[in-house]
């Protein structure tokens, strides 16, 4: 009798952790279909609006603060008061930031895995800042970091540095292509083990341009 007790529980076990895998690749796959929708079609979702910059980096971080709080991760956003116009499209400049915080995310458990030591504090920062006629947006971790290598090929459609099973490859390139409707660029900046800042560069809004 104990041992089919032992025997039904090790089935349930390993039935628990079989549904665990397959609901965690439908939601892979599911990702990489709408990125690959996303990709391919250049007019989707292409209204554009007048908007302050800081509307979707908030949105993005109400949608991935419970996942960083769940794995350690510090997440925080400094801006001042003033706004930051820019012209697009919201919900797209919304999927860059949540983009860019996804790959921080997997980049500081790619590094908690491999550190001897983990870092005592794992940390997104995002920042938002005027400069000159530019609005400066940045999205710095201290996550694996990427090699100097890979750098020249990551904005490439599929390129990844994930595990597999883990990217899409198609996240950053996304993203680079819809900063650049918006007529601005994106540029990242790396060390192995230390960490990654991703820097988005967008025309300001001026005051006579907003009519």
């Amino acid at each position: 009798l104990e041992k089919a007790k032992t025997d039904s529980l090790d089935l349930k076990n390993t039935v628990t952790r079989q549904a665990k895998k397959i609901v965690q690749n439908i939601a892979r796959m599911q990702t990489i279909v709408d990125n690959i929708r996303h990709f391919a079609s250049k007019e989707q979702n292409s209204e554009t609006k007048l908007f302050d910059c800081k509307e979707p980096i908030y949105s993005a971080l109400t949608l991935t603060s419970g996942k960083c709080k769940e794995k350690s991760i510090q997440l925080n956003f400094q801006c001042g008061p003033e706004e930051l116009p820019i012209r697009g499209n919201f919900y797209k400049m919304e999927q860059v930031i949540l983009n860019l915080i996804r790959n921080s995310i997997d980049a500081l458990e790619e590094k908690r895995q491999q550190s001897i030591q983990p870092e005592r504090e794992m940390y997104i920062h995002l920042q938002a800042k005027l400069h000159k006629e530019s609005v400066i947006i940045s999205v710095e971790d201290n996550g694996i970091g990427i090699s100097q290598q890979n750098i020249d090929y990551i904005l490439q459609p599929f390129f990844t540095t994930k595990e597999s099973g883990k990217g899409t490859g198609l996240g950053l390139s996304i993203s680079s292509r819809i900063i650049k409707e918006m007529q601005g660029r994106l540029s990242i900046n790396s060390t192995p083990m230390e960490g990654t800042t991703v820097q988005l560069t967008l025309p300001l809004v001026q005051h006579h341009e907003k009519e």
